[in-house]
């Protein structure tokens, strides 16, 4: 259970402890996973400037819907995380996005290295379609 679990939660609380400092992580996989438009929750709330970090994960089914969800790998849930991106690109978020509950892919021991190794790389590969990205040499 979660004390803030829908936007009308966050709302509340920064209507009532007004303060710049006042933000969201935005889990995009849990905000998806309680039912509501991520699309939506992320123009809400990075138009007011309340998003301060990003969880990019992905999952397949709600809990409303499908009363559960699954994690999955970033390519494959519901979600194009691609327009998640472009999503959170269009309300100016230059915040810190990263890759959240870090799942085993192969026997890799200790750290799963293969699935950051993926994040990274997919994340990248995203971030470099971004228009004001194409062409740029790093």
């Amino acid at each position: 259970p979660q004390i803030l679990c829908r936007f009308a939660d966050f709302d509340r609380l920064f209507s009532e402890v007004p303060s710049k400092h006042n933000g969201i992580t935005f889990c995009v996989g849990t905000r998806y996973e309680s039912g509501e438009n991520i699309f939506e929750g992320i123009h809400h709330f990075g138009e007011q400037g309340k998003l301060f970090h990003v969880h990019f994960r992905n999952v397949r089914g709600t809990l409303p819907t499908h009363h559960g969800y699954k994690e999955m790998m970033l390519d494959d849930g519901d979600l194009n995380m691609e327009q998640v991106l472009r999503t959170l690109d269009e309300v100016g978020y230059d915040g810190i996005i990263d890759f959240d509950h870090i799942m085993r892919i192969t026997n890799d021991k200790p750290l799963p290295k293969q699935y950051i190794a993926f994040c990274v790389g997919y994340m990248r590969g995203l971030l470099h379609s971004l228009p004001e990205q194409r062409g740029r040499v790093e």
